[in-house]
């Protein structure tokens, strides 16, 4: 998750996390928001959801667009060495290779919906496997 510089400070004090910072204390969110489409650029992805867990009510809702490892051999074989060598630096923190479907599970979300679809900005790039959904917030046990 990236930080936004504010051009005033907040009214609540601001906790800071390892990726993810939550301007909150004590209170606790139906949903928050703006939280899609980064959690493959985080640098500890279970840590990130941990928080966002920490911060929903049980049964609120988390949505989530972000684009995920192939399930196709050979394009998963590209995106891991592509992870590995170069990908990561130059794109901000991107990972290619992350099961970010399998981690908001494992973080104690249940998936209601999940639609993986390929999607490209346009030629020459190749379609690049998205997963697009709603999660909701798991009782603790």
């Amino acid at each position: 998750m990236h930080c936004v510089q504010l051009s005033h400070p907040p009214e609540r004090p601001v906790h800071p996390g390892s990726d993810l910072v939550v301007a909150v204390s004590g209170h606790l969110f139906d949903a928050p928001r703006d939280c899609c489409s980064e959690l493959f650029s985080v640098a500890d992805q279970a840590q990130a959801l941990a928080e966002l867990r920490r911060v929903l009510r049980h049964g609120g809702e988390l949505r989530f667009y972000e684009h995920v490892v192939s399930h196709g051999a050979l394009a998963r074989g590209a995106q891991r060495v592509a992870d590995a060598t170069f990908w990561p630096r130059v794109a901000g923190g991107c990972h290619l290779t992350r099961d970010t479907t399998a981690a908001i599970t494992a973080a104690g979300f249940e998936i209601e919906q999940a639609r993986r679809f390929g999607f490209t900005p346009g030629p020459p790039v190749p379609a690049i496997p998205h997963v697009l959904g709603i999660a909701r917030r798991v009782a603790d046990v």
